[in-house]
C-alpha cells in the first residue's frame, strides 16, 4: 500500500491555495493520482485510508442525519473558530475530519495562518468512529452551552502584528507619553 490515500486526506484538510501550491510541485503522474484521490474523497467514495469512515453506519452518532451533525453544520464558522480558539490543534483537526462541513473553508479562513498550518499538521486521516462521535458530540454540546458573549474574541487570534510594527507602535507610545496635555 502506498502513502497516497493518507496524503490525499491530509491535502483535503488544507486551504485550497495551499493544496494547489503543493499539487503544483508534484510530478504530473503523481499529481493526477492525488487529484483522482481528492475527487474520490470529495464525493465520499471509500479509499484505502477512509474505507471504514465511508462504510454505511460506521459513523455511529456522527451519522450525517444526527442532530449534532446538523447543528454543527448550521453553525456560524466565525463563532466556531472563536469557540475552538483555545482547543488543541488535534481536536480542531479531528472535528474538521469528522464530516464534510459546509463551513469548512470559511472556518479555516478565520484562523491565523500559523494555526491553519498547525491544524493541518495535526490531521491524521480517517478517524475511528468512536473518536468521530465524541468530537462531534462534545463540540455540539459546547456550542449549545456557550453563550455568544462568552465566546473568546477572535481579534487577538486573527490579527497578528509584525515585530517591526510592534517596535514602531511602542516607540510611538513612548513619544506620545511625553506630549503635553
Amino acid at each position: 500500500m502506498n502513502g497516497l490515500p493518507p496524503a490525499a486526506e491530509r491535502l483535503r484538510g488544507l486551504d485550497a491555495r495551499d493544496r494547489a501550491w503543493l499539487l503544483a510541485r508534484l510530478a504530473p503522474a503523481e499529481r493526477a493520482r492525488v487529484e483522482a484521490l481528492l475527487d474520490e474523497l470529495a464525493q465520499g467514495a471509500p479509499t484505502p485510508g477512509n474505507a471504514e469512515a465511508a462504510a454505511p453506519g460506521a459513523n455511529g452518532a456522527a451519522d450525517p442525519r444526527s442532530e449534532d451533525v446538523r447543528e454543527l453544520d448550521a453553525a456560524d464558522p466565525l463563532r466556531l473558530a472563536a469557540l475552538l480558539a483555545r482547543e488543541p490543534d488535534g481536536v480542531v483537526a479531528a472535528l474538521l475530519l469528522a464530516e464534510r462541513w459546509s463551513w469548512r473553508e470559511r472556518f479555516l479562513a478565520a484562523l491565523p495562518l500559523h494555526r491553519r498550518r498547525a491544524v493541518a499538521e495535526a490531521s491524521v486521516g480517517a478517524l475511528p468512529p468512536a473518536l468521530r462521535e465524541a468530537v462531534v458530540a462534545a463540540t455540539a454540546q459546547q456550542l449549545r452551552e456557550t453563550r455568544l458573549d462568552a465566546v473568546p474574541d477572535l481579534a487577538g487570534e486573527v490579527v497578528s502584528v509584525s515585530r517591526p510594527a510592534r517596535r514602531g507602535l511602542a516607540r510611538w507610545l513612548r513619544t506620545r507619553a511625553t506630549w503635553p496635555g
